[in-house]
């Protein structure tokens, strides 16, 4: 029956959702992910498919896998802002730093009230702050130990106005921007703004 379905343009995409929930409740992983994908590619905006086939990549620690997809679908439509933030979110789970900057960047361009896109780049740019500062040999002179502390501060900055747009944009998320603006302004010496923080944490 979801044969003749999908060959109803207006039900087309319940065709596909069907047919693939049949696949998975029959154990076939194969037809079931083939059945997502092609769902994703004729249907992008009927989130059942991609949210599917990315639970299932994650759930399988399928990240390489799921990337080369992403990829094909943001070649196809450069501009969908939701494709771009999933292609960042399996690159910034690779580590692939670099590459999760350019996608996140380019969904907030696309669509620059995505909280989830801002929050997720101030991660990353924390991330890189953090992992830089715990490479930093604890024999070096005061000088240069400034000058290291230096790059740190900088993807903090870098962070900052990402994390202060999530907080704009949905104040009453505080999880998504509370503990990252906690570490900017600590590691920035911003103290105003910091017990403004604290104040909230301890609320």
């Amino acid at each position: 029956y979801t044969a003749i379905t999908k060959e109803n343009p207006k039900y087309a995409q319940y065709g596909y959702e069907f047919t693939a929930s049949a696949y998975r409740e029959l154990g076939d992983t194969a037809k079931w992910i083939a059945e997502l994908q092609e769902g994703v590619k004729l249907f992008p905006n009927h989130n059942y498919f991609f949210g599917n086939l990315l639970d299932y990549y994650n759930t399988n620690n399928k990240y390489d896998e799921a990337l080369q997809f992403a990829n094909s679908m943001v070649e196809n439509n450069p501009q969908d802002h939701f494709m771009q933030y999933v292609k960042g979110y399996l690159c910034q789970n690779l580590k692939k730093y670099d590459e999760a900057i350019g996608a996140y960047k380019a969904a907030i361009a696309a669509k620059p009230d995505y909280a989830e896109a801002n929050s997720n780049l101030g991660l990353v740019y924390c991330t890189l702050a953090r992992d830089y500062q715990d490479k930093i040999p604890s024999n070096l002179s005061n000088a240069q130990y400034k000058k290291e502390l230096e790059v740190v501060k900088k993807f903090y900055r870098e962070a900052k106005p990402y994390y202060e747009t999530v907080r704009k944009l949905a104040p009453e998320k505080q999880s998504m921007w509370l503990n990252g603006l906690y570490s900017i302004y600590y590691m920035l010496n911003m103290g105003e703004e910091l017990k403004e923080i604290e104040t909230l944490m301890n609320n």
